[in-house]
């Protein structure tokens, strides 16, 4: 199989992965740090759309369980409903891999109103020049290169740098978090390496699904959200994506044979629990599909890169992107290529 723009985007993340990594500092978030100890800044808001702000999630929950009073609110919301959560005392947290799509402009309109500044804007983006680091008064800088297509290496250097820089924020340490992030970077190196055999074996499992589901819990509810979000915009095919516990109330009901539901299986209690879903989809005669690093032959299962903590988001997301190339061959689409917008959204 030749590769498309789309596939070679994928094939060159752990390169820029590795960009990432080496280029946080902490240190740039020293001063942001101490206004938060110190009370100058009682709240942070993380905001974004599309892949950018199902990246974001992640961070949010470690900055969540750190005892942080933080809230995760998809852009359009913050500006149109919820302009009252940015106060003065907050750290406006803009995540865009572009910096200029319409919510994101919209969003530094609002907050030039005096009234509506934040303490602090602080900027992940892939854009250095862009509207969003022009204005924010910190960058963190993805270090992703240009994407030819649908967002694949941003994705991935946004969750390494979110998380690594809601730990720093939350007065958390760091190392734990670097050494998983590291891990699943070689882990993600070794799967690509081989990723004509592993297509393969996704193509296998999953073969041509009716309907797609993607669930998972906790950090894996971010690759659940942004595998669907990959396969809709790649691959031109309907998913969904949602938490396997959301799954529970009312869509349980669609389980039979023309569902496919993939089960990413998380860690700790949230595998437990997945685990039990698998089981009563599989009773359902669903097509239910276990994603996991440990294959299981009792169980359908997709194997994963391994992954653990910050890791394991990234390492998840991988196979998924894999899909949206088996599925857009499936559908007769050029994986990744765009039919009705583009690189950046620019209307609302």
């Amino acid at each position: 199989m030749k590769t498309t723009r789309y596939i070679d985007d994928i094939l060159s993340q752990p390169e820029a992965l590795s960009a990432a990594l080496g280029g946080f500092d902490a240190e740039t978030l020293g001063s942001t740090v101490r206004r938060i100890e110190t009370g100058a800044i009682d709240r942070i808001v993380v905001t974004g759309m599309g892949g950018s702000y199902f990246a974001g999630y992640p961070a949010w929950l470690l900055l969540a369980a750190a005892g942080s009073p933080a809230w995760w609110v998809e852009a359009s919301e913050l500006v149109h409903h919820v302009p009252a959560l940015v106060t003065p005392k907050t750290l406006l947290w803009i995540l865009s891999q572009s910096g200029r799509s319409a919510e994101i402009r919209a969003l530094l309109d609002l907050v030039r109103q005096a009234k509506r500044a934040p303490a602090c804007i602080l900027a992940t983006t892939n854009d250095g020049d862009g509207p969003l680091a022009q204005q924010a008064d910190l960058t963190l800088l993805l270090n992703a290169g240009s994407e030819h297509t649908v967002a694949t290496r941003t994705f991935l250097n946004t969750l390494a740098v979110t998380q690594l820089a809601a730990l720093a924020l939350a007065s958390q340490p760091l190392q734990a978090a670097q050494r998983d992030l590291r891990h699943s970077l070689e882990a993600v190196q070794a799967y690509l390496a081989a990723w004509k055999e592993n297509l393969d074996q996704i193509a296998r499992t999953v073969g041509a699904p009716e309907r797609l589901v993607i669930v998972g819990r906790g950090l894996s509810l971010a690759s659940a959200l942004a595998g669907a979000l990959v396969i809709k915009e790649a691959a031109k095919f309907n998913a969904e994506g949602m938490s396997a516990a959301q799954f529970r109330h009312g869509p349980l009901e669609l389980a039979d044979p023309r569902l496919t539901v993939l089960v990413l299986e998380g860690e700790g209690e949230a595998g437990v629990m997945n685990r039990r879903l698998m089981r009563d989809l599989l009773g359902c005669r669903a097509q239910a599909v276990w994603l996991s690093a440990q294959t299981d032959p009792s169980l359908p299962c997709i194997c994963l890169p391994e992954g653990s903590g910050p890791g394991l988001p990234i390492a998840q997301i991988v196979p998924l992107q894999l899909l949206s190339v088996h599925l857009a061959l499936t559908g007769g689409f050029e994986p990744g290529a765009f039919r009705h917008s583009g690189k950046v959204t620019l209307t609302e």
